[in-house]
């Protein structure tokens, strides 16, 4: 689950910067990360931690600021999936069509970070539900697996739901899954 902390704190800098996790700010100007949020993160005597919030899509450039070795993991997830997630957990406030584009926006976000080097070393992109994995985790860096090969027999075959991916997003899909042969040559 995440962070409640971090949650509030994320969706502070969001409002600062005219925007929430439903309608993300495009550019985001200003904001600081209150340190206290941060002090497992900080402290070399913590066990790791994991920052899991897709506001982060928005507020990397302020973490990278104080969090500059962290490592990225993008949980990819079926689209549909996440728009009816999004649409229940919302109690019907916010449509599927607008989830399923914020899915989009979030993904093409992560894209656009990457060509623009704001995100300097290459991601490395699983498929969500195996980040339920722990030795698949405890793992990455020693005995690094295929995970390409599940997100494509997942997602991109269409064999994770019963609603069909679209064009765009079978090409978010597609780059993002070409950025674990970088990773793994690092």
């Amino acid at each position: 689950n995440e962070n409640v902390h971090i949650t509030r704190e994320n969706d502070r800098l969001l409002r600062m910067n005219g925007g929430s996790w439903d309608n993300p700010p495009y550019d985001l100007k200003k904001g600081r990360i209150e340190r206290s949020y941060l002090k497992n993160f900080l402290d070399p005597n913590e066990p790791k931690w994991v920052i899991k919030d897709p506001r982060m899509t928005w507020l990397y450039p302020i973490y990278k600021r104080i969090l500059p070795h962290f490592k990225i993991i993008i949980c990819l997830r079926d689209p549909h999936n996440v728009a009816l997630s999004i649409y229940l957990q919302s109690r019907f406030e916010v449509s599927y069509h607008h989830a399923r584009n914020l899915w989009t926006d979030y993904n093409l976000q992560i894209i656009k970070m990457f060509e623009d080097r704001v995100i300097e070393c290459p991601p490395l992109v699983l498929y969500y539900p195996d980040m339920e994995d722990i030795d698949l985790l405890n793992n990455l860096d020693s005995d690094f697996i295929k995970v390409d090969k599940h997100i494509s027999e997942r997602l991109v075959r269409h064999k994770h739901s019963d609603s069909p991916t679209s064009i765009k997003e079978l090409k978010i899909i597609r780059r993002m899954i070409g950025w674990n042969d970088a990773w793994r040559k690092r």
